[in-house]
């Protein structure tokens, strides 16, 4: 009976610990049909949410910036000009305003090395621009072919692209060096977004699609209701997992406090 009570245990252990990396995603968008940054359950293509761009924007604009910071629990927003928006992604409040190169955007990511904060910006028919830190200078770029449309990065060192030639390009996000990864984008994309286990892809006829982020397979496909998404952001429900190490002693813990428990009671 005691050697059950432990047993069981081991087993909360061994579930807690495989259910501790799982990532469920609330995907934002901007819908330029509506004038609208909207959030969106990726497995039902529901709108959770919406609330008004920062800046006026064209019902007929093709490109626009948005990611999610997650390191910050920020969005950012960037349109035309040289202001990049910092929002609240529960209100849409503007938390504040950086400066930015006015440059033709059709994507928009965040990572963060060391502490400092990258931003990156696809330059339409060009390349990828990254800025460090908020409001400063332009530090690298990356050109595999012109960059088309969406950006997307887990802000801690994965990131990700669609260019020109149809396909989405995974880049090291330090170092303007050769691509790391590429797949065939699917059809019509333009807006992406990652969040850390999974890729999102919105397309020009309103579908939002949840690829494999090392493959590029299709894993599930939705519509979404009010026009389509022009470029994406994902805030993961859970952050990645534990390491190895908080693991052990997590497990260490629950066995010696099952133990004790077995003891007491015997």
């Amino acid at each position: 009976m005691h050697q059950a009570r432990v047993r069981g245990v081991l087993c909360a252990a061994v579930i807690l610990i495989g259910t501790a990396g799982a990532d469920a995603a609330t995907i934002f968008g901007i819908q330029a049909a509506s004038g609208q940054i909207v959030k969106v359950n990726p497995t039902t293509g529901a709108i959770i949410d919406s609330y008004a761009t920062p800046e006026l924007i064209a019902s007929t604009d093709p490109n626009a910036g948005l990611t999610y910071a997650q390191q910050l629990g920020e969005l950012l927003y960037y349109n035309t000009g040289d202001v990049l928006y910092r929002l609240n992604p529960d209100t849409g409040a503007v938390l504040g305003t950086e400066s930015v190169q006015n440059w033709s955007n059709g994507g928009l990511s965040y990572q963060q090395d060391s502490g400092q904060d990258l931003i990156f910006f696809s330059h339409l028919h060009s390349d990828v621009h990254r800025q460090t830190p908020f409001s400063g200078p332009e530090t690298f770029f990356w050109s595999n072919g012109e960059a088309m449309a969406g950006l997307g990065g887990d802000g801690y060192g994965r990131e990700f692209g669609i260019f020109a030639d149809g396909k989405i390009y995974e880049y090291n996000p330090t170092s303007a060096e050769a691509p790391l990864n590429n797949f065939v984008a699917p059809a019509g994309a333009v807006g992406l977004a990652f969040d850390g286990v999974n890729l999102f892809v919105s397309t020009n006829q309103g579908q939002l699609l949840t690829l494999n982020a090392d493959t590029g397979a299709v894993l599930h496909t939705v519509n979404v209701s009010g026009g389509n998404l022009i470029e994406l952001g994902a805030r993961a429900t859970l952050r990645q997992a534990p390491e190895p190490a908080s693991l052990a002693l997590l497990l260490t813990g629950m066995v010696g406090m099952g133990v004790r428990r077995w003891r007491h009671q015997s």
